[in-house]
């Protein structure tokens, strides 16, 4: 077993990633962030569901111009730019009635392997849809050792994200394998 704070370099002071992990945050970010469409970019909204600390959330902030941003994080340690992360699981049915309206961009990064219910956790997630949002999800692959790590509790790989996701009214745009880091094969797909 595997502890993620450990493996993602976290500094203990302040519960933020190594320098390698928010430049990972600022990759994924910017592919998903690439797919909105451009009436949409340029004034877009973004929920980051396991947010972390937050980091994904104030990058989409400065550096991609996001107009509005929200973060789901049940395990909420550290929020060092005093961001609006709410503390709550995804899969609880409440989650519906938070004032977070419909959005752009749903960003599920390393986030779905770790829901016990991943399909209930989806279906809360569809009450801030729009016709256009964009949903981007990444996992890692199901042929890693990694994607067994202590915290995962679903295993991917490309057909079964997409399987998954059109059962959830999610229709693929993009599908690919990344390397996250040498020999941590990663699945990253975006739907509408």
């Amino acid at each position: 077993m595997t502890n993620h704070t450990q493996a993602h370099n976290h500094d203990l002071a302040t519960g933020r990633a190594g320098a390698d992990i928010e430049e990972y945050i600022r990759n994924s970010l910017t592919f998903a962030h690439s797919f909105l469409p451009p009436e949409v970019s340029a004034a877009w909204e973004l929920l980051d569901v396991g947010a972390d600390y937050g980091y994904a959330m104030h990058y989409a902030e400065t550096q991609l111009k996001c107009k509005r941003i929200y973060g789901i994080e049940p395990y909420l340690k550290t929020n060092p730019w005093n961001l609006p992360i709410l503390q709550m699981p995804v899969e609880d049915p409440l989650l519906k009635q938070v004032g977070i309206g419909q959005v752009d961009l749903l960003f599920l990064n390393h986030t779905l392997e770790h829901f016990y219910n991943p399909s209930l956790a989806l279906s809360n997630l569809a009450h801030f849809r729009r016709r256009m949002t964009r949903l981007f999800i990444a996992v890692p692959h199901l042929e890693c050792a990694w994607s067994r790590w202590e915290g995962h509790y679903s295993i991917w790989n490309e057909q079964w994200l997409e399987h998954f996701c059109s059962l959830h009214g999610w229709k693929p745009i993009e599908l690919t394998t990344r390397e996250f880091r040498p020999g941590c094969v990663e699945v990253w797909g975006v739907f509408v």
